[in-house]
């Protein structure tokens, strides 16, 4: 199949996938408007991690309690799955950082979708206990993803970093997780990130990267490569 590959590059700094990976984006996309349904697939396992991210770092710290306690990460990849995969077709591509905006978007439909479920819930407790879900529709193709591609990092190993690196994200400020992970997990570039967090200019972004947030994930994160 043209593009594709067995297994993904080797991991990038902080767990990401390698940089390498997201200048492919756009043919998957392309093959997979084609029809080509293992595109997707490339696709979703490309972004899950930033996806991961966003969850842990934009959506349980501003639940109260009782709602964090239902947020179910793998509930909700699996419907943003969903919504990814019905409207890639209909995606603009507007540049290497626009498809994780496009795709955080629809993240964070899909919890808000659910929050204004359950808090009518508590209102109107006849309500069926569970909310409406998009994964009773047929599921896209994601039972044949490929394995994890030989590394410095194990499986585990990466899993385990991104777990710090979501702890570490916490602590900073959203203008620093947004500049992390777009740069990290997204494969933004250095435009796209300043246009993000409302810089001038690329390079005034990238300064801002290597002289404050580059020494507050060392701090924060052991051995962050």
């Amino acid at each position: 199949m043209v593009g594709r590959k067995d297994a993904p590059s080797q991991a990038g700094p902080l767990g990401a996938p390698s940089p390498v990976e997201f200048t492919q984006t756009r043919s998957a996309i392309d093959r997979f408007r084609a029809g080509d349904e293992r595109a997707f697939e490339e696709i979703w396992r490309r972004y899950t991690p930033a996806i991961e991210l966003l969850i842990e770092t934009r959506v349980r710290p501003k639940l109260e309690p009782e709602l964090r306690s239902r947020i179910d990460a793998t509930d909700l990849l699996q419907d943003v799955a969903l919504e990814v995969h019905e409207g890639l077709s209909r995606f603009t591509w507007r540049g290497p950082g626009s498809i994780l905006a496009w795709i955080s978007t629809i993240l964070m439909h899909v919890v808000g979708d659910r929050i204004d479920y359950w808090r009518a819930k508590v209102r109107d407790p006849v309500r069926e206990r569970a909310p409406p879900a998009a994964r009773a529709a047929p599921a896209p193709p994601l039972a044949h993803l490929p394995h994890p591609g030989r590394g410095p990092l194990t499986e585990a190993g990466t899993a385990e970093l991104r777990r710090l690196v979501a702890a570490a994200l916490v602590q900073l400020g959203e203008r620093h997780q947004t500049i992390v992970i777009w740069k990290y997990f997204g494969g933004a570039t250095w435009q796209e990130i300043a246009d993000a967090v409302g810089c001038e200019s690329a390079d005034a972004v990238r300064m801002e990267f290597s002289g404050k947030i580059l020494p507050l994930l060392a701090r924060l994160i052991p051995n962050p490569e």
